[in-house]
């Protein structure tokens, strides 16, 4: 009995460490042409997201607040500010999460003025 898990150990240790070895970059990072529905209009933007979750925001008036997301398997979350239409003086706090799927982006952009409806294709 013994000697059988010693061989299934050698078996499984260089699976685990080929395994522990490999670089998965997650699936949200990229670039992404962003549409974000308000209920003032929609808005479009481009979200740079590196591997390790840094993020950039161009086109926007989006400001993320320590300038990266969190990318947990095919999830992505964010806080950050953005200009209050009801009282420009202000910063409106958001909050975002969504999924990715092959090359789109989909989620829910969380304000006190409601809710967004977030879409997205990768560049």
């Amino acid at each position: 009995m013994q000697a059988r898990n010693r061989r299934r150990c050698f078996f499984l240790l260089p699976l685990i460490l080929l395994l522990a070895a490999c670089d998965i970059e997650p699936v949200g990072a990229g670039q992404w042409s962003i549409q974000i529905e308000m209920n003032t209009g929609s808005e479009s933007s481009i979200w740079t997201i590196a591997p390790t979750g840094e993020m950039n925001v161009s086109g926007s008036a989006v400001t993320i607040d320590d300038g990266s997301a969190v990318l947990a398997g095919s999830r992505i979350s964010w806080s950050g500010t953005m200009a209050n239409p009801a009282n420009p003086v202000t910063p409106l706090n958001v909050n975002f999460a969504g999924t990715v799927d092959r090359n789109s982006l989909q989620g829910t952009l969380y304000t006190t003025l409601g809710n967004w409806s977030v879409t997205g294709t990768r560049q």
